[in-house]
């Protein structure tokens, strides 16, 4: 299974993901690049900028 095609099936189930959880559960280290990707195949997502507990910035991406 591609990486497109992990995502693709994971947004079947749910409708968020991180950089984090997509290392963790796909071993995609390029999120954006991926989620770009699926964009020009005609998804549509919203960015989530977000702060962790640590202050750590990062964005939650949720199909739409």
């Amino acid at each position: 299974m591609t990486q497109l095609e992990a995502l693709q099936k994971h947004f079947k189930n749910r409708k968020t993901i991180t950089a984090d959880e997509a290392v963790n559960k796909y071993s995609i280290k390029s999120l954006s690049r991926r989620i770009v990707d699926l964009e020009e195949q005609g998804m549509k997502f919203d960015r989530q900028r977000l702060l962790s507990n640590e202050g750590r910035q990062y964005t939650r991406y949720r199909v739409v």
